[in-house]
């Protein structure tokens, strides 16, 4: 039987396998795993192998992860520090790849003067309020401004293409809408910590 995967974080060493099967990992494009049970005559190598010893590994972490988000503060932590993260990685993409003079290219097509030192303010911004997000500082002027970004994303850009970002559409709004309410969220339930 073949399924698919994307990452293993169990150890490749240690561990035993049924009788006559292997379970190995083979890849061809890096984001692409195929995980396949195969016999031990046709095994090509064997990456990872199972036993009682890995099931409690999966186990204990599963209880790890079931406890703390029995708390809502965790969840809420984990949620403000993932989208911080999130608005990071726009930010700094648009600078490893310079797109940054074609990001202001499009805004000056949309009438807006200024296009690169616009593109270059929300850019910092996304860097900066990110990080700011993901630690837990200013939360709300950092969800305002990223508010801000979305809101004018949505009807510059995804609101003429429908509802669905994939599947029944391409690039539409409810990526956007649901970034808009887990924003709305942390507004609500965050503190607004400043440095002291």
């Amino acid at each position: 039987m073949r399924g698919s995967m994307v990452c293993s974080f169990l150890p490749v060493s240690n561990y035993s396998v049924p009788e006559n099967y292997v379970l190995t990992i083979s890849n061809t494009r890096l984001d692409n795993y195929q995980l396949t049970f195969l016999p031990d005559s046709l095994q090509s190598f064997d990456i990872l192998r199972i036993s009682g010893q890995c099931l409690f590994d999966l186990v204990l972490l599963c209880f790890t992860f079931t406890y703390m988000m029995a708390n809502q503060k965790n969840v809420l932590m984990l949620l403000r520090i993932v989208m911080g993260l999130i608005f990071i990685t726009h930010g700094v993409a648009r600078l490893y790849y310079g797109s940054v003079p074609g990001f202001g290219s499009f805004l000056e097509s949309q009438g807006l003067p200024f296009g690169f030192w616009i593109a270059m303010v929300i850019t910092t911004g996304e860097i900066l309020s990110g990080a700011l997000l993901a630690f837990g500082y200013f939360v709300r002027y950092c969800v305002a401004f990223h508010a801000i970004i979305i809101s004018a994303g949505i009807f510059m850009v995804h609101l003429k293409n429908g509802w669905f970002v994939v599947g029944h559409g391409t690039n539409g709004v409810e990526y956007s809408v649901l970034i808009l309410v887990v924003l709305a969220v942390l507004f609500g339930t965050q503190p607004h910590k400043s440095f002291k």
